[in-house]
């Protein structure tokens, strides 16, 4: 189809009992799919290297999106309790316009809340507006969950592509790797957030002291 292969081409010299040459075995091996990952590993890696809290979020978004060349990619963190209803952008990378503000939205309707509520990878490989009539526009939807350390769904990631999406954006090692790595910022952010309100509410505790 006129498409780039990576084959590592493997050879063996079989020779006779006078020890001279008598045939060649070869196998060609297609390790596309490798190499892919390799480098979608390799590009994020280095575009995030060093990045902490909101610039990590954002790094994460652009670099996936470009690495895997589709239209946008964003990561949400859940904006309310169990059962999740709403969750809020922590970066959303497109092409064309890069880093757009954060924003919050409802999953009802959308491939999302599939992702959240069944804490699980959600594919729609083509014909996405068919299946989710509020992403009229876009074909393709990759989603998969951000799960903390207690094994709760923080929020996900996604991509989201104005053509049909084949299975080489599925490089499963590349997100678990960065999926983890978001995971532990959303953690990290909201232990801050606690430590935070519990010195503003020391602060304003009146203390009895003797006269």
């Amino acid at each position: 189809d006129g498409s780039v292969r990576h084959v590592l081409s493997r050879m063996l010299l079989l020779r006779d009992e006078q020890g001279r040459p008598e045939r060649l075995l070869g196998l060609d091996t297609d390790i596309t799919r490798l190499k892919r990952v390799q480098a979608v590993l390799d590009a994020v890696a280095e575009g995030t290297a060093g990045t902490h809290g909101e610039r990590f979020f954002a790094a994460m978004a652009e670099h996936l999106a470009r690495a895997l060349e589709v239209d946008c990619a964003f990561i949400t963190e859940c904006a309310d309790h169990q059962p999740t209803t709403r969750v809020r952008t922590l970066a959303w990378w497109s092409t064309g316009e890069g880093l757009r503000e954060n924003f919050e939205y409802d999953l009802a309707g959308t491939p999302c809340e599939e992702v959240i509520h069944g804490a699980r990878m959600c594919f729609p490989p083509e014909r996405l507006a068919e299946l989710f009539p509020r992403e009229k526009g876009r074909e393709a939807f990759v989603g998969l969950p951000i799960v903390g350390s207690d094994g709760s769904v923080l929020g996900h990631f996604a991509l989201m592509h104005g053509a049909r999406l084949g299975e080489e954006v599925l490089v499963e090692r590349v997100y678990r790797i960065f999926l983890a790595r978001a995971a532990v910022e959303i953690e990290r952010a909201r232990a801050l957030a606690r430590l935070a309100l519990l010195g503003e509410d020391a602060a304003g505790t009146v203390q009895p002291r003797a006269a």
